[in-house]
């Protein structure tokens, strides 16, 4: 008996992407052209799994991993010579009159991080973790890592971001992978983007 589309995303998210995305921290800096590779193999499943289920992309799910290790570098533990490579903390904003001013302040949270790598360095640093995520880091509402340091407030943290980077300016016209369910199909990611368009 034929499986239906539902069963066929299951057995994708079940025994091909871990393999996409297995060991993705050290290899999220590889050119875009690389990367672009992942992205055919499950533009590929998308299109052998039909109508009726839809996946986030592995862009933002590469994301979503890292912000998530960031988190667990600050709240739980992790190896050394990890915890070595994170920039220290942003120093507090000045005060001043300004609009600018009063938005930074109001931005700003205690785990804010300094962005240690020279603007002008080789872009395969730039890209990689954790550099390639502490715009994105900083940009995080404080509400979103005020959890404790538990595997409870993990996964409470993972699905914040994934609510924040969904409402967020994330290029997600650009996402060929993620387009919202037509009604009455159901979605594999339980949090769409509305409003999509899809390029």
């Amino acid at each position: 008996m034929a499986l239906n589309p539902r069963c066929r995303a299951v057995v994708y998210r079940g025994f091909v992407r871990p393999i996409l995305e297995y060991g993705m921290l050290v290899w999220m800096s590889a050119v875009p052209s690389t990367l672009a590779k992942l992205t055919a193999i499950q533009r590929r499943a998308l299109h052998v799994i039909g109508d009726g289920c839809y996946l986030p992309s592995l862009d933002i799910r590469r994301s979503v991993a890292a912000l998530c290790y960031l988190f667990k570098l600050h709240y739980l533990t992790g190896p050394d010579i990890i915890t070595a490579l994170l920039p220290p903390p942003a120093p507090a904003p000045v005060r001043a009159r300004t609009r600018a001013s009063v938005r930074t302040i109001a931005s700003h949270h205690p785990l804010q991080l300094t962005k240690t790598v020279p603007p002008q360095s080789r872009n395969n640093v730039l890209r990689s973790f954790p550099h390639c995520m502490i715009d994105t880091w900083n940009c995080l509402p404080a509400s979103i890592l005020s959890a404790g340091p538990s595997q409870k407030s993990m996964q409470t943290f993972k699905k914040k971001v994934y609510d924040h980077l969904r409402q967020s300016d994330w290029d997600w016209a650009t996402d060929r992978l993620y387009t919202p369910p037509p009604p009455g199909l159901c979605s594999c990611f339980s949090h769409p983007k509305p409003n999509c368009r899809q390029s």
